[in-house]
This record gives C-alpha cells, sequence and structure tokens, in this order.
C-alpha cells in the first residue's frame, strides 16, 4: 500500500542517512585522532575534545558551543575497542549501496556475485570488489549513494505529496 511503500521509504532514508553522516562524522573523528596520537606518547582529554569539535563542525546545525565534547566522544567507545571500525563501517555502506546497484542494473549480477562468494576471501577486499566491477577508488561509488539517496527521496516526496485515499480536498 502506499502507507506501508512510506514507511519502508522512511525507514531506508533514515538508514542511510545514519550511514552516511554519522559514519563520515564519526570517520573524521576517528582519522584524526589516529593522526594525532601518532606525533605523541599520550593525548590528553582536551587535546581529544579539540580534536572532536574540529571533526564534527562540518556536519554540525548548532552552535559549537552548544556541543559537548568529552562527553560526545567517550560515547564512541568503537573507537577505542576497534580501531578502524568506523572507517571500515563507512565503507561498508558505501559497498552495500554499490552491489544494490550492481543486482538491480546488471542482469548477470547474480552469477557474478554467486563467483564472488565462492572464491571466499583469497585476495584483498579492492581485488574482490574490483572483479565484479566495483572500485572504491573511484567517486562513482559516493555519486551512486547520492543518487540512491536522491532518488528515494524523490519518490517519498511524491507519495508525501499524494492526496490521502478518502480525504476530501480543500
Amino acid at each position: 500500500t502506499p502507507a506501508e511503500r512510506e514507511y519502508a521509504l522512511e525507514s531506508l532514508l533514515a538508514k542511510i542517512s545514519l550511514e552516511l553522516f554519522t559514519s563520515a562524522e564519526e570517520t573524521r573523528f576517528e582519522r584524526s585522532v589516529y593522526t594525532a596520537a601518532s606525533n605523541h606518547a599520550l593525548l590528553t582529554r582536551f587535546a581529544i575534545d579539540d580534536s572532536y569539535v574540529q571533526s564534527i563542525r562540518p556536519y554540525e546545525t548548532f552552535p559549537m558551543t552548544d556541543v559537548g565534547t568529552s562527553q560526545a566522544w567517550m560515547r564512541k567507545s568503537l573507537l577505542f575497542e576497534d580501531p578502524l571500525y568506523l572507517v571500515n563501517y563507512l565503507y561498508a555502506s558505501f559497498v552495500a549501496v554499490a552491489l544494490y546497484e550492481k543486482a538491480v542494473g546488471d542482469p548477470h549480477f547474480a552469477a557474478k556475485y554467486t563467483t564472488l562468494l565462492r572464491r571466499g576471501f583469497d585476495a584483498a577486499p579492492s581485488a574482490l570488489l574490483a572483479s565484479i566491477g566495483i572500485n572504491l577508488s573511484d567517486p562513482a561509488v559516493l555519486d551512486g549513494v547520492v543518487r540512491l539517496f536522491k532518488s528515494r527521496t524523490d519518490e517519498l516526496q511524491a507519495l508525501y505529496d499524494q492526496e490521502p485515499v478518502g480525504v476530501p480536498s480543500h
């Protein structure tokens, strides 16, 4: 039904938004901490606070004075428990969208993907992905994410714009 389609699109867009924007913010912070730590034996809480503020500034809509520092980055436990997890999660989201695009756009994708899975992990991830036509160094991968986000947003907007059934117009 249109209501179910609307719900599904809202859920998908919420997930894509989380993966893109939150993962990008976290990835930028993770990278900045590791880069700063490579030059110092120990980072202070204040150094990490500063790195956090600088990292999230491009993503923040509220004044930076209203953004929690230590409270916010200390909640990102994966940064410390599983180094580079956040970076990998962002790339994984890009790969998922690239796989989706291949699945809906290439009639031979299922066979190619099955062959890839049968190989196991016998090569570097970049080589494995290249075998099915995905190159993470190509900006087109990000373009695919943007296309999917835009097309589904447009589709959801069209559903919102439809007059509800049984509701008289004004």
